[in-house]
């Protein structure tokens, strides 16, 4: 079954069905029926990212307590949670940098590091 747009499920959210249209854009024809459960679960983690990201940018990422001591807002997180889970499924969906092939240039560049180490010991 080939996953479009339309297919994203209403209770994502709008940040959600944003990202799982990315995901739709960049997979194209990869996606398949049991791929669903977790491409709905990486557009759901991005919109619990985007919620939680508004809320520490309205009250802050430090909250205070009644007694006046100072400790870390919830939504930071939340934030964070939402940040690891959406890395995880990217990896698992194909999406994150390291699962793409390396683009081969016919004419590789060497390390500009690599020429520099070479001639300070002399070996170019």
């Amino acid at each position: 079954m080939r996953i479009n747009a339309r297919s994203a499920p209403d209770w994502i959210g709008e940040w959600g069905i944003h990202y799982w249209n990315h995901a739709v854009d960049h997979l194209r024809d990869e996606l398949q029926e049991r791929d669903l459960p977790l491409l709905e679960t990486y557009a759901d983690a991005w919109q619990r990212f985007h919620d939680a990201r508004l809320i520490v940018e309205e009250r802050g990422a430090i909250s205070i307590s009644e007694k006046g001591a100072e400790y870390q807002h919830p939504a930071v997180g939340i934030m964070n949670k939402a940040a690891e889970r959406i890395r995880q499924l990217a990896a698992m969906l194909n999406m994150a940098p390291a699962c793409r092939k390396p683009l081969q240039n016919k004419q590789r560049q060497e390390n500009p590091i690599d020429a520099m180490l070479k001639e300070h010991l002399g070996r170019g």
